[in-house]
């Protein structure tokens, strides 16, 4: 079988299993290595160009990977009939076919199902406690640092199931401990709760367009140590957050509805829905696609994390 579906909230994990396969994909072909990403988040993809690719010739034989992001919430309808009808082709390919969700996929979605009964599935679930326990004691590792058990569980507390913030978070921990063990006390010392309350203030800054008071937000949370690569993931999620529900609301939708689409508490739903109110639903989409472009180019080295902070706060709030 060479389909795959990586799917769930908890999207550090899945993401670190896409790399753990590109990486070993790579290594296997090297130079013959043929790699497609169709993000049906920020483009229109048609069948066609996904079975073409599939099915065109090359001068070496080689198995290709197309990895398909965020597929089951944008999809077409053409797509997905187009796409269960030719199953079996893809099932019996020799190339690799990766489903990536950042989300759990409706239960009687009938491409979920078939994926669920043929392609080989991971469900990437927020850790829960001795899981998580074990998580922060082995990341803590692989940064040299021991890690106490007050310190660990003062950690969840702060941080909760967020990985790419714990991550961050013990990172930080282990750089100033030096190779030691990471305490209580440090982690009291260096690890601010709730960053996502933080978050909020920045983005009613955007929604305002006020540039300076953005700004300020921003270079509070560098100042706090929070990593520029980590405040802009939590900026371009709050917006395609945005995006979705301002949607929704123009679809009538009600906010337990939204929270549940969104798999996010109601409270936050709320919250982001106060803010929708200041942008169209083009505005959105304008600055979601540019947070996704600016993302590109700092996966690809052409812009800093940093940089791309500042480009977006200054055509965000024009």
């Amino acid at each position: 079988i060479m389909i795959y579906l990586f799917y769930g909230l908890d999207n550090y994990r899945s993401r670190e299993k896409i790399r753990e396969l590109v990486v070993s994909y790579k290594k296997a072909h090297n130079q013959t290595a043929d790699l497609k990403i169709f993000d049906f988040d920020n483009e229109k993809v048609q069948f066609s160009a996904l079975k073409d690719s599939s099915q065109t010739m090359s001068l070496f034989k080689t198995k290709r990977l197309f990895i398909l992001e965020n597929f089951f919430g944008n999809q077409t309808e053409d797509f997905k009939e187009k796409f269960i009808e030719n199953f079996d082709f893809f099932l019996l390919s020799e190339d690799i076919l990766v489903f990536h969700e950042n989300a759990i996929p409706r239960a009687n979605d009938a491409l979920f199902k078939r994926l669920l009964a043929k392609a080989k599935c991971l469900l990437f679930e927020p850790l829960p406690g001795a899981k998580l326990d074990h998580w922060i004691e082995k990341k803590a590792q692989e940064y040299g640092c021991l890690i106490e058990a007050q310190a660990k569980k003062a950690l969840e507390l702060y941080v909760g199931s967020d990985l790419w913030r714990m991550d961050n978070e013990i990172k930080k921990a282990c750089a100033y401990c030096n190779r030691g063990q990471i305490r209580l006390e440090d982690v009291k010392l260096l690890v601010r709760p709730n960053i996502e309350s933080e978050i909020f203030k920045t983005m009613d800054c955007l929604s305002r367009r006020d540039l300076k008071a953005a700004t300020a937000s921003l270079l509070r949370h560098i100042k706090n140590g929070d990593a520029p690569q980590y405040l802009f993931y939590m900026v371009t999620n709050q917006f395609r957050s945005l995006l979705l529900i301002k949607d929704m609301q123009e679809k009538g939708e009600n906010f337990p509805a939204m929270a549940k689409t969104l798999a996010l508490p109601p409270f936050i739903v709320s919250k982001l829905a106060g803010f929708s109110g200041n942008f169209t639903l083009q505005e959105l989409k304008e600055d979601y696609n540019l947070l996704k472009k600016l993302d590109v180019d700092t996966k690809t080295g052409r812009i800093e994390p940093d940089t791309a902070l500042e480009v977006f706060l200054s055509k965000a709030c024009a």
